[in-house]
């Protein structure tokens, strides 16, 4: 299935559910070079989203396994019924690296991947109004530079998201922790 096919419903299956999580990370294309890949990086995402809501007790955001294998630059984010993937294709071109793996019978999980140095350099130029869509432009659009600056790329996981309506801010010594790793955003919406 091509990426722009990753609309909001791919996911959502045959459940009833209403949100896409996806995780914006730098990383390098040989710690996600294959498909296997996609499954612990999904598994990261989940352990990810757990971490951060208990991060002041072990002084930092990101788990340490993960440091090594992505930067992410900012909280997993949750988006109300809207998938990211096709906006990410209309404005990047196909990814240089996209896996999708059934998570369960009634749902998919994807990741994609950039590393093309034009697309690199090209901003993420979405209409705006849609407070997801604006966040995942800015977002996405620190991340790319940051990663031109590093010679490194963006992936982006998405699988099928938890309650919109879990607390999506975090306390004073999580925003300080997630800011000292360079989050671009402290909260997990728009």
């Amino acid at each position: 299935m091509a990426a722009h096919a990753f609309h909001f419903d791919t996911f959502r299956g045959d459940t009833d559910a209403d949100t896409l999580a996806y995780w914006i990370c730098l990383t390098t294309a040989s710690s996600v070079s294959k498909a296997e890949d996609l499954d612990r990086l999904v598994d990261y995402m989940v352990r990810q989203f757990e971490f951060e809501g208990s991060c002041e007790q072990f002084g930092s955001v990101i788990p340490i396994e993960l440091r090594k294998v992505l930067r992410p630059v900012a909280p997993v984010q949750l988006a109300r019924k809207w998938s990211p993937i096709p906006d990410l294709v209309k404005a990047f071109g196909e990814p240089k690296l996209m896996r999708t793996l059934p998570l369960q019978e009634s749902e998919q999980k994807a990741l994609c991947a950039w590393w093309t140095p034009a697309a690199m350099m090209t901003g993420l130029d979405l209409p705006g109004g849609h407070g997801d869509r604006d966040r995942l432009a800015r977002l996405f659009n620190v991340a790319r530079y940051r990663a031109a600056a590093l010679g490194s790329g963006v992936a982006v996981v998405v699988k099928q998201g938890w309650s919109y309506e879990l607390p999506h801010t975090f306390s004073d010594g999580a925003v300080a922790l997630m800011r000292r790793a360079g989050f671009i955003v402290t909260d997990r919406h728009a």
